[in-house]
């Protein structure tokens, strides 16, 4: 088992903290090497991928400690998965849909640990309800508009917001985000677009605020 470094500085962490001769190794290349038995293969493959997988995580459920925690899980489970992968889609998809998976998970327990504490309490005021918290006046412009687009990312679902990152963030194609979210393309553009609307609407129905 490899050890994953220190993800404690993760927005810190360069992508090109990789030597040049490292990048130029494709993913598929070093995922052959990482079957054959080469963990430095793996080690190269996580410090191409970590802050990205980071920040989409990040993106989505924003707490810092636990996206670092759920981070580690998806290249836990990237090192026990890989003999999976066939290369059917490309490696940043595989690695995206163990993300995708994590991200659920993470929510679905989330769910459940609030709707036992709901059942054992007459009273919600103790549930974590940070999301909802409406942050202080801002100084700057931009940080209000910057908020304003936070409260409206929070408005989308997780799949919503899933695909608002990985097509408007990583620029991935409608092909690449039915591989990550094992749906038709045809339902990615859809939901994609749905997405999208209600951000507008949001923040339009919202810009007086400004």
């Amino acid at each position: 088992m490899p050890n994953f470094y220190e993800l404690k500085k993760a927005d810190d962490v360069s992508l090109e903290s990789d030597t040049s001769q490292a990048f130029s190794v494709t993913d598929e290349a070093l995922v052959c090497e990482f079957k054959a038995g080469n963990v430095e293969a793996f080690e190269l493959l996580l410090n191409r991928y970590k802050k990205r997988i980071f920040k989409y995580i990040y993106f989505q459920i924003d707490q810092h400690s636990d996206a670092e925690d759920l981070t580690q899980e998806v290249f836990l489970q990237l090192y026990q998965k890989a003999q999976n992968y066939r290369q059917e889609s490309n490696l940043s998809s595989f690695i995206y849909a163990i993300a995708k998976h994590v991200v659920f998970n993470y929510f679905r327990t989330k769910s459940r640990m609030l709707k036992e504490v709901n059942s054992k309490q007459s009273t919600n005021d103790h549930i974590d309800d940070t999301h909802n918290t409406v942050a202080p006046e801002q100084n700057s412009i931009q940080q209000a508009k910057q908020d304003l687009l936070t409260k409206a990312l929070l408005q989308l679902n997780t799949e919503e917001r899933q695909l608002i990152y990985l097509s408007d963030k990583e620029g991935f194609s409608y092909i690449q985000m039915s591989h990550i979210l094992d749906v038709k393309i045809g339902t990615v553009r859809s939901r994609l677009n749905t997405a999208r609307k209600k951000l507008l609407t949001y923040i339009r129905d919202r810009s007086h605020e400004l």
